[in-house]
């Protein structure tokens, strides 16, 4: 596969990840501290979304792998139509009448969320599946994987850096920027433009692939878009889908739970600045480089599997070692720069373990959709990615649910400025988050562990699927 392509391809990344810096770091800190909605109420619009992407998904995966068409191929159509209702949905969520009610805010909130799903999913299921079609390789597969996940992440702390230094920078200094609404509507439009070209950029620069996907798929059998639901359940019998799946969704709800209260710990259990928050975020982001550049070296030493679980294990050791210290009282004090660096280097390092991790993940699902083909003699990479589409969109969901219950049992303050909160609050904060970290990764870990597909059983798979 030639380069171009997968730069072209690539770029598609940046209209995930555009929602994910949106909606992962700054959701819940809008609609709960900024605007007054209680946490568990925007936990359950999230939930509701998610629950509305598991009817969807698979229906949009189904539909991706039957479609027939010499012009657009099975996947490129519905890439294209996305880009409007993404767009939309973007704009428009962070821009609610501040005269709305709680009620008809939580409506706002759940409606222009659920629109941003459909046209994500109406995007990234189709483009998912090309990850698995465009390259048989079981290493070009994960290259082409670290490169889009570099892309997405780089353009995600480059938004992220404009967010706090243009939009969010403080009105005048009895105003937290953060706690600014009007910051957040210009953020939304600026991410609503970056979605739409992002979409357009992948979806135009890899249509010269039709053809040859195309002549792939010919002799494929058609399953019709409504049986989706009961193909996935059938998937489900196969070890390697079925373990993966379950794997990559305690995973993706760790990290989602981890990052919807980054901006709280930040904030309110450190105390950072917000020039010291987006410093952290964006070194977060810049750990893609070394988490792409180790991903290969991990892969050759542990293969797929076994680096995934290093990465998980090594992530929430991490992410718990700084808030179990503080807790015990020996971490350097808040407003002081031993504290920020010592911070900075937990954050980059635990990040890094997380790109690995979800790299590693998303290349092992294009090899699962091999096996799947083996075992049924159907091509359905759109069906199965939308698995693995549900579980990147569970972690904000699920994620982001139990975050909001979490703030909401700690008893978290709602339109408070940093330095405000109780210190009994925010050590319940920290008290809770840690085993619900360590539990969700050791779960993880046990379906990584027993995931049966290594390069020397994907290479034979791939010698039987060419006889």
């Amino acid at each position: 596969l030639n380069y171009l392509t997968k730069i072209f391809y690539s770029i598609g990344q940046i209209s995930f990840e555009v929602k994910n810096g949106l909606f992962h770091y700054f959701f819940i800190l809008f609609f709960s501290t900024a605007m007054g909605l209680s946490g568990t109420l925007v936990g359950a619009a999230v939930l509701i979304a998610l629950i509305v992407d598991a009817i969807t998904d698979p229906i949009m995966g189904g539909i991706s792998d039957e479609w027939r068409s010499k012009l657009w191929g099975r996947r490129h159509l519905f890439m294209l139509l996305s880009a409007i209702p993404t767009g939309l949905g973007l704009w428009f969520i962070f821009s609610p009448p501040l005269s709305l009610s709680n009620t008809n805010l939580f409506i706002w909130m759940l409606g222009f969320t659920i629109l941003v799903r459909l046209g994500l999913t109406l995007f990234y299921v189709p483009y998912l599946a090309l990850n698995a079609e465009l390259t048989e390789s079981y290493d070009e597969r994960t290259q082409i994987s670290s490169l889009r996940t570099i892309f997405g992440e780089l353009f995600k702390i480059f938004l992220i850096a404009l967010f706090f230094t243009v939009f969010l920078v403080d009105p005048n200094p009895e105003i937290d920027g953060r706690l600014n609404p009007t910051a957040y509507s210009q953020m939304g439009q600026i991410s609503a433009i970056c979605a739409i070209v992002a979409i357009f950029i992948s979806t135009l620069g890899t249509f010269n692939q039709v053809p040859r996907l195309e002549s792939k798929t010919q002799s494929s059998k058609s399953v019709k878009w409504w049986k989706g639901y009961a193909e996935i359940i059938s998937a489900l019998q196969i070890k390697a889908f079925r373990t993966l799946c379950l794997g990559f969704i305690f995973f993706t709800v760790m990290a989602g739970i981890t990052t919807a209260l980054a901006l709280y710990f930040m904030s309110y259990f450190w105390e950072f600045t917000q020039a010291q928050s987006m410093y952290i975020l964006i070194a977060m982001g810049l750990a893609v480089i070394p988490g792409a550049i180790f991903t290969p070296i991990i892969q050759k030493i542990f293969d797929k599997k076994g680096g995934a679980i290093i990465a998980l294990v090594f992530y929430a050791l991490i992410y718990c070692t700084p808030i179990m210290l503080r807790l015990l009282g020996v971490m350097p004090e808040n407003h002081t720069s031993n504290l920020f660096y010592l911070m900075l280097l937990f954050y980059f390092s635990g990040q890094i373990f997380v790109m690995i991790g979800l790299i590693l993940s998303e290349s092992m699902m294009a090899d699962v959709t091999d096996k799947y083909e083996l075992e049924t003699e159907n091509k359905q990479e759109g069906l199965l990615y939308s698995a693995t589409m549900f579980a990147r969109k569970a972690s904000f969901g699920i994620g982001g649910f139990f975050a909001g219950i979490i703030l909401d049992i700690v008893r978290f303050p709602v339109k408070t400025d940093p330095g405000e909160v109780d210190l009994s609050i925010l050590w319940n904060l920290g008290a809770t988050v840690i085993p619900v970290v360590l539990l969700l990764q050791l779960t993880s870990a046990f379906f990584f562990k027993i995931y049966p597909i290594t390069r020397s059983t994907h290479e034979k798979t791939i010698t039987s699927l060419k006889k």
